[in-house]
């Protein structure tokens, strides 16, 4: 008997065992740190970017399926071309914290030595300076390097470019990498050998930042969060491609893809706040890549489509023509709008051409995890499309076709997915039998979620309609964790193999809870409004904003921190926020 009972408690031990450590349900520690991000993009505004990677450690990186390196710059890119060679600033050395600055320069704290990047505008050289003292940097190349001494510097030829270090500068070459010692600088110089002094390049850097950002348009907002936006702005200016207009998702390995729905939101982001060759730059992009609908997302680096992520996303569509819609309306230019006519004759003829039951084709839509007929989808296109109709209006084109689609596509929004008193998340399709035939029936899954607040926002109904105040306090009733909002119940998208940098499921994340900001703007709720503004400051990595936040420390998730689309937002909400 007594080794029966033995028995029964070795199998409800190993029971316990693979029940804790299989993904179905596994308690991970919150993350160690708050100092992401672990990436981090610089570009010139003209044609070369770095990636840099700042030391920060990534954890559980086997499962992330991404990497931290020591602090070092991973690609150096110019003129479509990436560089075979890496710098690496004081290897040795673990880093403690690393961010942007408002002079457009990443600076990266160390235990004994810190560091500043710059790269400054329509400048085809960039700096590394270490902030006290001297530093210790290492190249790892392809091919053959020289090197000569100077009264002012040291420079190192490489292929067609030239490396610049400080005259005292010490130098080994061992093992298809060179060493530097005690250098105050290193200068980085494509396709120009001439040196540059530090302080002068330091100058230019901070002028041309400083007139770009004085060029913006101006907001409503208290010093910090004003801040903010100057900051957000650069982080969108720097995610850009300046060669073929995309935007990086994020610096992060693992969304180092430009998205079309993340990307157009960039665009509209910048335009709005006064940088319109920016945001002309990625639609032009879009309008060569459109034959009617788009890819899910392109590869950052050469704008090519990722067929290897081929899942359908018809939100893109409508994006294109609000993101276009309001460029004219910004711009008032008709030469400068004719261009894109073409491209979106196609869009706006495939969605009239694919209406079925009123709605445009299932997609995956915003989150990428639910085939069906998404309300955000769904929404978006109509709102596109009336906006496609405004334009070809005011164009004298004819502007029935769109309107009349986007009038369809209303129509069948508010006959489905209002349920229950608010807008649920999405439809399925099903076959209903009856007296021996069968028709197509829309079933709808009655989930709360966060999305739905954006295109209320944007105008498919009034935002102080009965529908629209009943669909965000749904919202807000349902989706609140601790002050912002997660994407829908039980989101365990960080919580999961994909990612697994959360404590726990559905963490708030940036870019819901500027949604609902940017709601209380459009009912004049300021105060709501603000309190939610200071809230995603207040758990950015220094001003960086994340994709999510822990849902139980409130901590940067750091897997996606920074997301180009948060940036984006806040953007906009800033824009939109009057006292």
């Amino acid at each position: 008997m007594k080794e029966e009972w033995i028995l029964v408690l070795i199998v409800l031990l190993m029971a316990i065992y693979i029940v804790l450590t299989t993904s179905i349900f596994v308690y991970k520690q919150p993350p160690a740190y708050n100092n992401a991000p672990a990436y981090l993009l610089l570009n010139n505004w003209r044609n070369g970017i770095i990636y840099i990677s700042t030391g920060i450690q990534i954890q559980n990186y086997t499962i992330n399926g991404e990497r931290g390196f020591n602090t070092s710059i991973q690609t150096i890119f110019f003129n479509g071309t990436m560089l075979p060679i890496k710098i690496y600033a004081d290897y040795n050395e673990s880093t403690e914290e690393a961010f942007l600055t408002l002079n457009n320069t990443v600076v990266i704290r160390k235990p004994g030595d810190s560091f500043q990047f710059i790269f400054p505008p329509d400048q085809n050289r960039f700096l590394i300076l270490p902030m006290d003292g001297s530093g210790t940097f290492m190249l790892s190349f392809y091919g053959n390097i020289s090197y000569s001494r100077h009264s002012n510097y040291t420079e190192i030829k490489y292929e067609n470019s030239s490396i610049f270090l400080s005259p005292g500068s010490t130098i080994e070459k061992k093992s298809g990498r060179l060493y530097i010692f005690n250098s105050t600088f290193l200068e980085f110089s494509y396709e120009n050998s001439s040196f540059i002094p530090i302080n002068s390049l330091i100058l230019i850097n901070s002028k041309a930042v400083s007139n770009w950002l004085l060029s913006s348009v101006n907001v409503s907002l208290p010093k910090d969060l004003s801040d903010e936006y100057h900051l957000s702005l650069l982080l969108l200016k720097d995610d850009q491609n300046p060669l073929t207009g995309e935007f990086a998702a994020s610096p992060e390995p693992v969304y180092m893809y430009s998205w079309v729905r993340d990307s157009s939101f960039s665009a509209m982001a910048l335009q709005a706040s006064g940088h319109v060759n920016s945001a002309v730059k990625y639609w032009r992009f879009l309008a060569k890549n459109d034959n009617g609908t788009f890819y899910t997302r392109y590869n950052f680096w050469n704008g090519q489509p990722d067929l290897s992520y081929g899942i359908p996303e018809y939100d893109s569509l409508g994006l294109f023509e609000m993101g276009l819609y309001n460029l004219y309306e910004q711009q008032d230019n008709r030469s400068l709008i004719s261009q894109f006519i073409p491209a979106l004759n196609r869009t706006s003829i495939w969605q009239e051409n694919h209406i079925y039951m009123g709605l445009i084709p299932e997609d995956l839509s915003v989150w990428e995890d639910n085939l069906a007929y998404n309300f955000w989808t769904q929404a978006f296109n109509s709102i596109g499309l009336k906006d496609t109709a405004k334009l070809y209006y005011s164009l004298g084109l004819d502007s029935f076709p769109s309107l009349n689609a986007s009038e369809e596509i209303n129509r069948s929004i508010q006959k489905y997915f209002f349920v229950d008193d608010f807008y649920i998340q999405s439809l399925s399709k099903a076959a209903e039998y009856a007296n021996g035939s069968m028709k197509t029936v829309l079933i709808p899954n009655k989930i709360v979620d966060s999305s739905a607040i954006l295109p209320i926002v944007y105008g498919l109904i009034s935002p102080n309609s009965t529908a629209a105040v009943g669909t965000v306090e749904k919202i807000n009733r349902t989706l609140n964790v601790k002050g912002g909002l997660s994407r829908f119940p039980n989101d365990d998208y960080h919580y999961s193999s994909d990612l697994y940098d959360s404590s726990a499921p559905s963490p708030p994340w940036i870019i819901t809870t500027l949604f609902l900001a940017d709601y209380y703007e459009k009912i004049n709720a300021s105060g709501s409004a603000l309190s939610l503004m200071n809230f995603v400051l207040a758990h950015s990595n220094n001003g960086l904003l994340p994709e999510a936040l822990d849902p139980n420390t409130l901590e940067p998730l750091p897997t996606t921190s920074p997301l180009t689309w948060s940036s984006a937002m806040y953007v906009l909400t800033a824009l939109d926020y009057k006292y």
